[in-house]
């Protein structure tokens, strides 16, 4: 079919969109777009290093888990998010993917620098017991 790479290479998305990546909490405009920019955050992430392509699926979920932090000098309270990689062939079964501690740290980093994440949790529970979405 000569499709660009881009194309035949990306990850699937869910039919819904980012609202499925809006849990446990209220889905907002604002919500939804923390999501996308998280996303995309963690995605350049990944191809700076060259791993996006070993990943399936990649998923980054705002949990409706509110968590104290520290910002500067002051305490906040802010949004807690997921990161999920997994890797399949057939995405009836998946394993977690466990990226390298520089990349967990960029990412934690670079997310937190946003100023209403104060908290970043990754999840390689593999498929099953879990799924590949957090819905």
């Amino acid at each position: 079919m000569n499709l660009p790479p881009a194309v035949y290479e990306r990850n699937p998305f869910p039919g819904p969109g980012l609202y499925l990546r809006v849990v446990g909490t209220p889905v907002s405009k604002e919500n939804i777009n923390l999501v996308r920019e998280a996303d995309k955050t963690v995605t350049d992430i990944l191809k700076k290093y060259n791993i996006a392509k070993d990943i399936s699926q990649l998923i980054v979920t705002l949990l409706g888990i509110n968590s104290v932090g520290v910002k500067g000098d002051e305490r906040v309270y802010g949004h807690s998010l997921a990161v999920r990689a997994v890797q399949t062939s057939d995405f009836m079964t998946a394993k977690g993917y466990y990226f390298p501690e520089k990349v967990v740290n960029e990412i934690i980093n670079a997310l937190t620098k946003h100023k209403n994440i104060v908290r970043v949790f990754f999840d390689m529970t593999p498929k099953p017991p879990a799924t590949t979405e957090f819905e």
